[in-house]
């Protein structure tokens, strides 16, 4: 029985040794970094295991003697636990000259947790305050010196030409922009690229690239995807052409008529296309007008 107690009770002081360390962790972050919390845990268990031995000697069935001995040798053990932990629990203590040292190391995290801790203590105003306003230089000087934060727009705009017109032209218009104006920027960057890879389509006359550059960009500027869809048009009749299919080119040439008709009000074609149609226009007419005669010579 009397093991069985002892036991129950030692169980019980060990959780109260635990709940008296996180007491002394909870007393700032300076305990709970540089504190001696592991030692205060360890006293406060010796102190247990000394009042469960004796509990155990009260309860048991021993010689008098016996039973004052082990009582004894307990109560000392219990005393010497107890002041133990009152000395841990007062020593080492933060103080201003800990915080001083630990920021002419340059550990100002730690500086600050000590000092924090020192003035919880009732340490001199005046060393807190100097010691606090060196701190805070460190840190002005640290913000000074870290390169800046990009925002959002900043990093949106910076993605811009990394990936495809696709990518860039759902930018532009899907993500969200913090300030219009970056917004504006952007699509103008977008356009300009979108512009570029235009230009170096057309003079290839490639009309899958040019319908490719339309889908892409579908949604950011109806007037230059009107333009690229009008190329594309064009390219494609002209291939046509000059593979003498004419349906293929009378096919193309209807496409582009309507698509100049949905242009809005007062919207142009792009420039040297009306030209360049009606040069194609007149090939078509001189293709269609000698495919007869040629067809006649051949039944001849």
């Amino acid at each position: 029985m009397a093991g069985k107690v002892a036991t129950f009770v030692f169980l019980l002081g060990i959780g109260g040794a635990g709940e008296v360390m996180l007491v002394y962790r909870d007393r700032g972050p300076w305990y709970a970094e540089n504190g001696v919390d592991l030692a205060i845990l360890g006293w406060m268990v010796g102190a247990s295991l000394a009042v469960a031995v004796l509990i155990g000697a009260l309860l048991a069935r021993v010689h008098p003697r016996r039973r004052l001995r082990l009582g004894a040798s307990a109560g000392v053990g219990l005393a010497l636990c107890l002041v133990m932990t009152g000395i841990r629990w007062f020593f080492p203590a933060p103080t201003v000259a800990g915080a001083n040292a630990a920021f002419e190391v340059g550990d100002v995290g730690a500086a600050e947790s000590e000092l924090v801790a020192a003035e919880a203590r009732g340490a001199d105003p005046l060393e807190t305050a100097a010691l606090r306003a060196r701190i805070r230089a460190k840190y002005e000087a640290r913000a000074a010196q870290s390169p800046k934060r990009q925002t959002d727009d900043e990093r949106m705009l910076a993605s811009l030409g990394e990936f495809s017109l696709k990518t860039d032209t759902n930018t532009v218009l899907e993500r969200r922009w913090e300030n219009p104006d970056n917004q504006a920027l952007a699509q103008a960057r977008v356009l300009r690229r979108a512009q570029a890879q235009l230009d170096a389509a057309w003079l290839e006359r490639d009309a899958f690239a040019l319908r490719r550059i339309a889908a892409q960009t579908q949604g950011l500027d109806p007037a230059f995807t009107r333009a690229c869809e009008l190329r594309g048009m064009f390219a494609e009749a002209e291939s046509c052409l000059q593979r003498e299919n004419l349906p293929c080119v009378a096919e193309g040439l209807k496409l582009i008529t309507a698509k100049q008709a949905e242009g809005a009000e007062g919207e142009a074609d792009p420039p040297a296309l009306p030209l360049e149609l009606a040069a194609l226009f007149d090939d078509f007419e001189t293709a269609a007008s000698t495919l007869p005669s040629a067809d006649a010579e051949t039944d001849s």
